[in-house]
């Protein structure tokens, strides 16, 4: 997977160094799942490498998949329904940062109409800038609770 274009990372969720909160979320086939079905409580699902980075301009991929509250749609059932709201909030943040900022880079908040229907599989791009060489990223992703959510992997890439 690194080996792709620009790729300067990639790595799967609930395996070091990323780490996640003990909160009911389930490590199987390298994805990691959320879902309010099984048990699984709002928080946080992804956080880290904790790694430096030259300084420059990057874009950061999750692969995410938002399913029905009861894994009731398929790829043939186009007609998923997800509840309202946000289902998840990515943060990337530089932790590394002694200007006394909260180090926060880039937020994005993710609704049920940024996932593609039918249970696929979507790419998720937030782009950054990289401007402390003492840098320490941490890569982000708190799971709102209200719709069951997959992780496959994180992929940390140069912008075009």
């Amino acid at each position: 997977l690194a080996l792709g274009a620009c790729c300067r990372l990639a790595l799967e969720p609930g395996m070091a160094p990323l780490v996640k909160e003990d909160r009911g979320y389930v490590l199987k086939h390298c994805v990691l799942t959320a879902s309010p079905v099984k048990g699984s409580t709002p928080g946080l699902m992804v956080s880290g490498p904790f790694w430096n980075f030259v300084p420059g301009t990057y874009c950061l991929d999750f692969f995410l998949r938002a399913r029905s509250p009861h894994h009731t749609a398929t790829s043939l059932n186009t007609k998923m329904t997800l509840p309202a709201g946000n289902v998840a909030t990515i943060v990337v943040r530089d932790e590394g940062r002694m200007d006394g900022s909260d180090g926060v880079l880039t937020t994005l908040v993710l609704g049920v109409e940024d996932f593609v229907v039918g249970n696929h599989w979507t790419r998720v791009t937030v782009g950054f800038v990289l401007e402390n060489s003492l840098n320490a990223l941490d890569f982000r992703l708190e799971w709102h609770g209200n719709a069951a959510l997959d992780v496959s992997s994180v992929v940390l890439r140069d912008a075009p």
